[in-house]
């Protein structure tokens, strides 16, 4: 084999070994592509991620202000039946009293009857 025929015969296979990597290239290119669709979709899911945590902070916020307005709404309620069992304790003791008079009052009766 001469020079001039080793030269284009490695000349050929450059040239091969070339298109091969032009190809390897286009492949990269694509799976770039492909790398920049995922990564946008990624961004998506992180921007809802984002959202669905402010809506739990938000919601988180409104559990506060509502437990806090029913704690307020609940010792309202709480008092007012205190107060109304502090009136029937004091109207069952008045009551208690007038029937403890009856009581008396007809044994006295009863104990003139009898005698």
């Amino acid at each position: 084999m001469t020079v001039r025929q080793l030269k284009r015969s490695m000349d050929a296979r450059f040239t091969r070994v070339d298109g091969r990597f032009v190809k390897i290239d286009e492949r990269f290119a694509k799976i770039d592509e492909r790398f920049a669709k995922v990564d946008e979709r990624f961004a998506k899911i992180d921007e809802r991620f984002d959202q669905v945590d402010a809506q739990f902070v938000d919601l988180r916020r409104e559990m506060r202000e509502c437990e806090e307005r029913l704690k307020r709404h609940m010792s309202v309620i709480v008092e007012s039946i205190h107060d109304d069992m502090r009136m029937f304790a004091d109207a069952i003791g008045l009551h208690s009293e007038r029937l403890g008079d009856h009581e008396s009052r007809l044994r006295r009766l009863e104990q003139r009857r009898t005698t």
